[in-house]
């Protein structure tokens, strides 16, 4: 997370200090890259991976591309946003915007955190690697204590429980992650031939929820938690049935 998203509010907070002139404070601030840059395996295993994540290492183009754990990679359908490079696109607007509200002197920390979460939703969305959601929870909690969005907080509750249950059933499987064996535990609900198709689409709705969350809301935790684990609950069961069982 330090190696490459923590490049983001890095790159941010560079750009506010030379907004505000402190040019002092951006010699300081400067100077933590250098162990990166000095320490030649660590800078490599950096370069690598925002080129990965750029789209334009050969060794890692799959980290840029929607894999089969995204949406746009599991539908045939929808292969064809692959070709646009959406996460470098994405990215690129995001930081563009960024940009825009330093210039114009509005950038502070509650906005580099808002930047932070948004960018993770996009490497949830339009990246090969679903265990991306980690990033999403911390950065999220964050910017809910920050702005004191008791809202979001309780969503982020299902969000991750949602997500953990998905990804242990249909990306790797619990018999995998618990004793390092192949196979299901259950069945009846890691067996799905869809599963991947389930997986991609509840991760996805829920990081479109996750956005709605940054700025609106009820502001009521309870109510919150209540409504979102409903959806949650009838979202899977309508993918089950329809994807899992009847959809073969």
């Amino acid at each position: 997370m330090v190696e490459l998203f923590g490049f983001l509010p890095y790159s941010l907070l560079l750009l506010r200090t030379t907004r505000m002139r402190l040019y002092k404070a951006l010699a300081t601030a400067a100077l933590a890259i250098l162990p990166a840059v000095l320490y030649y395996p660590e800078g490599y295993s950096i370069f690598r991976l925002i080129l990965g994540f750029a789209g334009f290492s050969v060794i890692n183009n799959g980290l840029s591309q929607p894999g089969r754990f995204s949406l746009f990679g599991t539908f045939p359908q929808l292969s064809f946003v692959s070709q646009f490079k959406p996460l470098l696109v994405t990215t690129a607007l995001v930081f563009g915007w960024a940009t825009f509200d330093t210039y114009r002197r509005r950038m502070d920390t509650e906005r580099i955190v808002f930047y932070g979460v948004v960018t993770s939703v996009l490497f949830l969305v339009f990246t090969n690697l679903i265990a991306l959601w980690f990033w999403v929870l911390p950065i999220a909690l964050l910017y809910a204590i920050m702005k004191q969005k008791n809202d979001l907080g309780a969503f982020m509750l299902v969000f991750g429980t949602t997500i953990a249950f998905l990804e242990v059933s249909y990306a790797f499987g619990s018999n995998y992650l618990i004793f390092g064996q192949f196979g299901a535990i259950v069945p009846g609900i890691e067996g799905l031939i869809n599963g991947r198709k389930i997986l991609s689409i509840m991760a996805t709705s829920f990081s479109v929820m996750l956005l709605f969350f940054l700025k609106y809301g009820s502001g009521q935790a309870k109510e919150t938690l209540l409504r979102t684990a409903g959806v949650a609950v009838l979202m899977y069961l309508l993918l089950y049935f329809w994807l899992g069982v009847f959809f073969v």
